[in-house]
């Protein structure tokens, strides 16, 4: 006997799915989770609300793609998949504001469909799947429809998610897929990546004939690390990738991270707060009632890789990441506690369900109404609508009107400005903060300032100590004595002309000399 309801029977949870291969990509489901979520996303498609993390990707790849060698011309601390990956979309749809969202949304939009197809893998039960998909969508979008690295790792790890459990066990496209996948991924974000990719191995290991599927598995996984570290050594940057991507990383970056978790949350995600520890609630008590099965324990690893891989700044943002390598498990809980629920039972706990997803859907609605406002910008790259400070809005334009071979330097958290404004920045990095920035590299752009800068743009907001405090409340130190020299050496080196809020624009003195430099140290 089948269910329809939200919460499907205790009978339906062992009754295998019809989503094994690519059966489960011929009906109607995985495409209608994708039409809606694209929908849901389109509303934010030139939605901006600031000049920071979303640049990151865009500005590499355009750098990558003006012939510039990453890790060697600019710095990143990321693994060079991404930047790889979005430039080579940007070769094809074109370098501007609107081929950049939609690479976002072609990224959401599939991490949905492959949601919904190990949700209801994992709970034989299309509706529920459905709604745990579609809800985090609903929780997640406005401000994450943006462009990041994390939605290139949730979908490949999504990919080898939902390819481990596919084929027999003589099957090779399917651990050959989930290894290429995980491979990617972990080229892309290390952490979430490298996670995903252990659970991937713990999946196959679990299943009969493992050996022959680990093989598969790991050659698969090994494609991309090969690719890029040949591309790394082709280019010259073997050894500087190395200590960006792994030593940076480790003792400059991941210190001063750490938020509360969930912080920020509002109205409209917090229920994602609940998800990690109610799917791992419930499988204690699912353990305790010895109702776990081969499938469950890929699930858990799964839903682990999500929640460790939230961390070293486990916010609300980070968590909307990870959050869908944990709904496969929440649903197959769901599924194995709700035989139980009959009648009028079934009916309040789906209404209960839809109280909790009221408060999202309420202010994912205001959020699309309030889209159809803002300040309309046209930048270099297409049309915007800000709903950051009005004042970025009006830098923006200032920026616009200055004579186009003109070169910026843009300090300290402004990423997207020199995508959005076409304009070259001069310095090697695009984000600047106190203990994780080296005092050499505010050496190197103190000194491409001088020699190759035409005006400075500095958001003071991002040097005042409060604010960096606010969103880096780990941070030991907002004002080391590098920092302070530094900004001392842009503030006698380039002359304010025009200030708009907290941001000023700076023309360059016309007696500036390296000297300028001179006292920035640890």
């Amino acid at each position: 006997m089948t269910h329809s309801g939200l919460f499907p029977s205790r009978s339906n949870a062992n009754i295998r799915p019809r989503d094994a291969g690519f059966s489960g990509l011929r009906d109607a489901w995985p495409p209608l989770i994708g039409v809606i979520s694209v929908l849901m996303c389109l509303p934010f498609t030139r939605v901006m609300l600031s000049l920071s993390d979303e640049g990151v990707l865009a500005n590499g790849a355009e750098r990558l793609l003006h012939g510039q060698r990453l890790y060697a011309d600019f710095f990143e601390f990321l693994p060079p998949g991404g930047f790889v990956l979005t430039a080579a979309w940007f070769s094809v749809a074109g370098i501007s504001v609107l081929s950049m969202r939609l690479l976002a949304i072609l990224l959401i939009a599939g991490t949905a469909c492959l949601t919904f197809l190990t949700c209801r893998r994992a709970s034989g039960h299309a509706p529920l799947s459905a709604a745990l998909t579609l809800g985090w969508i609903l929780m997640s979008q406005g401000n994450g429809t943006q462009l990041s690295h994390h939605w290139f790792t949730t979908c490949f790890a999504m990919v080898t998610y939902w390819a481990v459990g596919n084929g027999g066990t003589r099957s090779r496209r399917w651990p050959f897929l989930a290894g290429l996948a995980a491979g990617a991924g972990a080229m892309v974000t290390p952490t979430r990546g490298a996670l995903a990719m252990l659970a991937g191995l713990s999946g196959v290991v679990h299943q009969r004939g493992h050996w022959r599927r680990v093989g598969f598995y790991v050659s698969g996984g090994s494609i991309a690390p090969c690719g890029l570290l040949l591309y790394l050594a082709w280019t010259g940057t073997s050894r500087a990738a190395f200590d960006a991507v792994i030593v940076f990383t480790a003792t400059r970056y991941a210190g001063f991270q750490y938020v509360p978790f969930g912080s920020w949350a509002d109205a409209q995600n917090i229920p994602l707060i609940a998800v990690f520890p109610a799917a791992f609630g419930l499988s204690l008590l699912i353990a305790a009632m010895r109702r776990f099965g081969g499938q469950s324990r890929r699930d858990i690893a799964f839903a682990c890789a999500g929640f460790i891989g939230c961390f070293p700044r486990p916010d609300i943002f980070h968590i909307a990441f990870a959050v869908p390598l944990a709904l496969p498990l929440l649903a197959g809980c769901v599924t194995r506690l709700s035989g139980p629920l009959r009648g009028s039972t079934r009916l309040a706990a789906a209404a209960i369900t839809l109280l909790i997803m009221a408060p999202s859907l309420i202010t994912y609605g205001g959020i699309v109404m309030e889209s159809r406002g803002g300040i309309t910008i046209q930048t270099a790259l297409g049309e915007v609508t800000w709903f950051g400070p009005p004042e970025a809005a009006e830098m923006l334009r200032r920026i616009a009107d200055l004579p186009a071979n003109d070169r910026l330097l843009f300090y300290p958290l402004m990423a997207l400005a020199p995508f959005l404004t076409g304009r070259e920045d001069v310095s090697a990095l695009d984000t600047y903060a106190p203990g994780y920035t080296l005092a050499a590299q505010y050496r190197d752009t103190c000194l491409a300032a001088v020699h190759r800068a035409d005006y400075v743009v500095i958001d003071r907001r991002w040097t005042d100590p409060a604010a960096l405090k606010n969103v880096f409340p780990a941070m030991r130190d907002p004002r080391p004595p590098a920092t302070i020299a530094f900004e001392q050496a842009l503030d006698r080196g380039f002359v304010l002309t025009a200030a708009e809020g907290m941001l000023e624009l700076r023309r360059r003195q016309p007696d500036i000399d390296v000297t300028i430099c001179s006292g920035i140290a640890e």
